[in-house]
């Protein structure tokens, strides 16, 4: 009899691979000579709460996927240098809104691109026309109002960890999720 040593993370990581292959071979990941970039009607709008360090890390992960249109940004800091893990970064709404903007022009071979809208209070965001979902990536302590708003109106949410800051919170915040039906992860 052959032993082989397999480690918890080891099977975790083969088993994650295993379950997210149908995934990737039915959403088109098998290259095809007919696959196409989705419509902009076939896309999910996602919006973005916070455009700080987490906030546009996040952002290059949304940009690159086909399947989503990045339609806005907010933050009440409009731009401003001092942010990343190394205070390295100029970020903020407008910053982020050029970000998203040149990215498109660039990918659609275009000299300018200017759907990406921006926003200083979160809510004026969530009444967007288009918004499927957003990224919260806030300040801890916005978290949970924030996804609570963005719930009652019916947008899905990935949210930056900690979900919340107090228990109270974490529980409001499932009752306006499963009360909505919206889809919620947190970040970890």
């Amino acid at each position: 009899m052959i032993k082989t040593a397999f480690s918890r993370r080891g099977f975790l990581a083969g088993t994650g691979a295993l379950i997210a292959m149908p995934t990737l071979i039915g959403s088109g990941c098998v290259s095809s000579k007919y696959a196409r970039r989705p419509l902009p009607s076939e896309r999910l709008g996602v919006g973005f709460i916070g455009c700080g360090t987490m906030g546009n890390g996040n952002m290059g992960n949304f940009l690159n996927n086909d399947q989503v249109q990045v339609a806005g940004v907010c933050d009440p800091n409009r731009e401003a240098p001092l942010y990343g893990y190394k205070a390295e970064q100029i970020c903020g709404r407008e910053p982020a809104r050029r970000r998203v903007n040149e990215f498109y022009a660039q990918q659609a071979g275009r000299a300018a691109y200017s759907g990406c809208k921006a926003f200083v209070d979160f809510r004026e965001l969530l009444d967007m026309s288009g918004l499927d979902a957003v990224v919260i990536a806030t300040p801890d302590h916005w978290h949970a109002v924030q996804a609570i708003w963005a719930a009652r109106k019916g947008k899905h949410i990935y949210c930056q960890k900690p979900m919340s800051l107090a228990i109270g919170q974490g529980q409001a915040m499932v009752r306006e999720v499963k009360k909505a039906g919206v889809t919620f992860q947190v970040g970890s």
